[in-house]
């Protein structure tokens, strides 16, 4: 695992760095590009309950298949997704539980 420079950290909760220990041993070379961080009123990044990453070297079709292995891993207290919310193709992690 990779922390992209200028990531925060501080005030990452348990459940998301279990969450990024869990994909970072899917595949190599895994960035964490985003943690804790300001963001609308229905982002879960600024209380540490999200975090986003990508694989370096890996095309959409892989990432897509992380994020089902993720899925599955992670059960449904988690929502991950990949996506493009601006800042390019990442997998969004967040700890939801409903």
């Amino acid at each position: 695992m990779i922390i992209k420079k200028g990531v925060n950290l501080k005030g990452l909760k348990p459940e998301i760095l279990l969450a990024l220990i869990i994909a970072d041993g899917l595949h190599k070379d895994m960035i964490v590009t985003s943690a804790v961080r300001d963001k609308g009123p229905k982002s879960l990044h600024p209380y540490g309950y999200a975090a986003d990453e990508v694989y370096h070297g890996c095309d959409h079709d892989t990432h897509k298949d992380i994020v089902i292995e993720l899925k599955e891993k992670l059960g449904n207290q988690y929502d991950v997704l990949y996506h493009n919310a601006g800042s390019g193709w990442h997998i969004h992690i967040e700890f939801d539980p409903r």
